[in-house]
């Protein structure tokens, strides 16, 4: 009884109905079977007990994953604000200047490092020009705000008609390469509309106010891991004995070891890799035949459907069916170890 309450509970087939179910299933099944038999048992053959350990290893990195890739977006944050602010700082302009400027150069596909190196240029010919040397920015020899520098000094560029004029003006201050790497910046300066709209929706006092918090977050976890490296040492000198040193060589030894040894199996690890790739292949493809054939099951009984009236016959009708679904599962198992060699049984 146990058998058939579970399939009855929903559904009332007729008597027409479960041998048209047994037809469908005696074909499919059969068709199944022999399909999955022949190529499940060719994975199978190949496949040593080793993989499944590799596998349960890759599965634990994966769950422990999330947590590290969370500690390196925090650390990549705490750094690209401690750099944005010593980039500015060293520039000689604020946060929110250094931004716009930053900003502006990247939507023009200048990258951060080529603006860095421009801006270090101008500060070397600035610092000559204030102790007297004549260059191409003896006009700035008062400026400390290389930002501003920058920004005027590109705009004035620009206003030059003659482009080989204009390209020997870029090279005097930002060298020879100065035309192709800083690209539009030469050609055109800093253009107002193109400034508006990149800065539309952004508060820079936030960003300001977002880096030097954290800046601060960045000089307190360098603290505390300080602290924690030390404690660390501490603790490491009581545990790290002359034997852990021993037994330390004698693991690397055995690793050696074993590397060599697979590294000597080299081709049957290859071969068991593409082993389970073709084992999984072949799960799913079984998995996919037997979809249909449930549906088949489902829609038979679910379309016999005549009323809760006829409830105890149903069930009495059920139990028909489910001999040859049990008969039909044994047959794909047995047909399935015989394959492996190891024979099938039989009734």
């Amino acid at each position: 009884m146990a058998e058939s309450y579970i399939i009855t509970i929903k559904f009332t087939p007729t008597s027409q109905s479960l041998k048209e179910t047994e037809k469908k299933l005696n074909s499919t099944f059969d068709r199944v079977v022999n399909r999955f038999k022949n190529g499940f048992g060719k994975a199978w053959k190949g496949l040593k007990i080793g993989a499944g350990i590799a596998a349960m290893g890759t599965a634990l990195t994966a769950l422990l994953n999330p947590l590290a890739q969370l500690n390196e977006r925090i650390n990549a944050t705490l750094d690209k604000a401690g750099n944005i602010k010593d980039r500015a700082q060293g520039a000689g302009t604020d946060i929110k200047s250094y931004l716009a400027l930053q900003g502006y150069a990247a939507s023009k596909g200048i990258n951060e490092e080529t603006l860095q190196q421009a801006l270090s240029r101008m500060q070397v010919l600035v610092g000559e020009a204030k102790a007297g040397n004549e260059n191409a920015l003896s006009n700035y020899a008062g400026e400390t705000d290389m930002a501003r520098v920058f920004y005027n000094v590109m705009n004035n560029i620009a206003k030059v008609q003659d482009p080989a004029q204009r390209a020997k003006l870029a090279s005097d201050v930002f060298g020879q390469r100065a035309v192709a790497q800083l690209g539009p910046l030469v050609t055109e300066g800093f253009v107002a509309e193109d400034f508006k709209k990149l800065l539309q929706g952004v508060d820079l006092n936030k960003a300001q106010a977002a880096v030097l918090g954290l800046d601060a977050k960045g000089d307190q976890q360098a603290v505390l891991q300080f602290k924690r490296e030390i404690d660390d040492l501490i603790q490491k000198n009581k545990v790290i004995t002359p034997e852990t040193i021993k037994m330390q060589d004698a693991n690397a030894r055995a690793t050696n070891k074993l590397e060599n040894n697979q590294i000597k199996s080299y081709a049957d690890i290859a071969s068991i890799d593409a082993r389970l790739k073709d084992l999984q292949t072949k799960l799913y493809d079984f998995l996919l035949k037997m979809e249909p054939l449930l549906e088949i099951l489902h829609n038979s009984l679910k379309t016999s459907l005549e009323g809760l009236g006829m409830l105890p016959q149903a069930v009495q009708d059920t139990k028909d069916i489910l001999p040859t679904l049990k008969n039909k599962f044994e047959q794909f198992f047995r047909a399935f170890l015989k394959s492996q060699g190891g024979g099938g049984g039989g009734r």
